[in-house]
């Protein structure tokens, strides 16, 4: 098979693990080309391991990244067009198709759920996805929920999960510390961008801290357009006990969890109501206590069996959820996760999900070709 891929951003950046590990494991038996946005973030490239064939657009216009490909693909003929959804996909898919001289399969792979707040922003861009979305072979994502934000008014009929996953063979020799002691440490790991609305977790972990009246600490693993503003907040505010330590490499960041008490999910529960988060399943991943904001499909991991502290997004709420852990040595939690089976989450790893959810779909896309 010859796949194409499209990225929304620079492959190997902090927020693209499917966009990453998808096609460098289906380059291991396939013939792929990556068309990546831009170069030249080197703060937030956090996986080691890169693959070849990667080619990376001097701009993210789609003038630009259309004529690149152009030049860069030199004849390469795709069997299937993978893209990873980003505003002004179906544009740049609308220039590249006519260079190939038969239609590809075309797979929308959906990533996020749709960011936008205002109701009437929300329709005319649902309108807008509508309309291009007719002529996807495949859409794939985290979820039907989640692809249907996007393209409401699209009649699906194909559709594949692929939820998020992640690198069990990271993880594999690392294991919190589980010494009965109180919760005194926390962590977040993930993308510190605007749309994240962190301001909102800090002002919630200090909030919840003063109710305590302990010296807990926040520790934030992670980069983006945010980072600055968010430490000038804390310093402006006096948010106490908030570490904004910016991004770190992939392979470190299992060390640097394990060195924690719990594992902080904060998610803005109306617009990320239906995303499983990769950050719970790191937490999980090294046995760490996870604390999370209340989402329907974090509760994934209360179905696995796995201990799951929530709380509504309100410092009182946070306190209240934390509190029976912050007085006790918590030598019950700590014996149930040194003995809870997490092999559950092996069906969660990038590479049993590309052999089992992602190739078997582009099989069947090309025999009814």
């Amino acid at each position: 098979m010859k796949i194409l891929y499209l990225l929304r951003a620079e492959y190997g950046l902090l927020g693209t693990s499917a966009s990453f590990k998808i096609p460098k494991i289906v380059s291991e038996r396939h013939d792929v080309r990556v068309l990546s946005a831009e170069a030249g973030n080197d703060a937030l490239r956090i996986y080691d391991e890169q693959m070849g064939n990667v080619f990376h657009a001097p701009d993210k216009s789609v003038e630009t990244r259309a004529r690149h490909a152009e030049e860069v693909l030199d004849g390469f003929q795709p069997d299937i067009i993978h893209a990873f959804f980003f505003r002004d996909v179906f544009e740049l898919l609308d220039r590249l198709v006519p260079l190939f001289n038969h239609r590809p399969k075309l797979i929308i792979d959906v990533r996020s759920p749709l960011l936008i707040r205002e109701w009437g922003n929300r329709v005319k861009y649902q309108m807008r996805t509508a309309w291009k979305g007719r002529h996807v072979d495949l859409f794939m994502g985290l979820n039907a929920a989640v692809v249907d934000e996007v393209f409401p008014m699209v009649g699906r009929t194909s559709f594949a999960e692929v939820p998020t996953g992640l690198d069990l063979e990271m993880f594999s020799d690392v294991v919190a510390d589980h010494t009965p002691r109180p919760l005194r440490r926390f962590v977040y790991s993930g993308s510190i961008a605007h749309v994240r609305k962190l301001e909102e977790m800090a002002r919630l972990f200090h909030g919840a801290r003063r109710i305590s009246g302990l010296p807990l600490e926040l520790h934030v693993y992670g980069g983006g357009n945010a980072l600055e503003h968010l430490k000038d907040l804390s310093a402006t505010e006096r948010l106490r006990g908030i570490y904004w330590h910016g991004p770190v490499r992939q392979s470190e960041l299992a060390r640097r969890l394990s060195r924690m008490d719990a594992g902080l999910n904060f998610m803005q529960s109306r617009l990320y109501d239906n995303a499983m988060t990769l950050k719970s399943l790191e937490y999980a991943a090294v046995r760490l206590p996870v604390i999370s904001s209340t989402t329907t499909r974090n509760a994934i991991l209360s179905r696995m069996g796995y201990p799951l502290i929530q709380f509504d997004n309100q410092p009182a709420s946070l306190h209240e959820a934390l509190e029976p852990y912050l007085r006790d040595d918590n030598a019950g939690l700590w014996g149930y996760l040194d003995q809870i089976n997490i092999s559950e989450l092996s069906r969660l790893d990038w590479r049993t999900l590309v052999r089992t959810k992602v190739e078997p779909e582009y099989r069947r896309l090309l025999i009814a070709r």
